[in-house]
């Protein structure tokens, strides 16, 4: 979505009226939460009905976007220390610290978001149809903690249709979990 198409001339600055209007901290997240998952959605979803240019500026925003909250994210507060440093001499006023708590797998989330960008955009991978297909690929917490990054039409599957609970299957998987644990000990 380019910051001079229709659909965000409209959406955007209703977005931002509404979010402007939320007073909870907590609204607020929520709010910037979905609306980003659904502009990741709508990115994916623009290698299809958009002419080659347009797709490629598509990717090239979104990857910038996300390169650009993990460089926020994990060196914020490193540039404005050494800023700070370097005009100490000159200037008595001082770019203010952040403080920012690291979010747990920010790399591993960007990075997951930018491969999904990517194969919609070759082709590799069809978009996700729903909201919650996305968000489960991208946030699903066992490969978020040991990895490794996924492209979506290798869980796209397991996603939509996620197979029967199967007891064999989960008496044996948990048997093999209290022996590695067993083991770990």
């Amino acid at each position: 979505m380019l910051f001079y198409e229709p659909l965000f001339l409209t959406i955007f600055p209703a977005l931002y009226a509404f979010y402007l209007l939320l007073t909870g901290a907590s609204a607020k997240k929520w709010t910037l939460l979905i609306a980003s998952t659904l502009f990741y959605i709508h990115l994916g979803r623009a290698r299809f009905r958009n002419p080659a240019r347009t797709r490629k500026l598509a990717l090239a925003a979104g990857i910038v976007a996300n390169l650009g909250l993990l460089i926020f994210y994990k060196y914020a507060d490193f540039l404005a220390a050494n800023i700070n440093l370097i005009l100490s001499p000159f200037s008595a006023s001082r770019i203010p610290l952040l403080h920012i708590a690291l979010p747990i797998g920010v790399s591993f989330v960007v990075f997951e978001k930018i491969t999904y960008l990517v194969d919609t955009y070759r082709g590799v991978s069809k978009p996700a149809d729903r909201f919650s297909d996305y968000c489960l690929f991208v946030l699903f917490f066992p490969k978020l903690l040991a990895g490794p990054i996924l492209k979506y039409h290798e869980m796209r599957d397991a996603i939509a249709y996620p197979p029967p609970v199967v007891w064999t299957d989960f008496q044996e998987g948990f048997l093999r979990f209290a022996r590695g644990l067993g083991r770990k000990l």
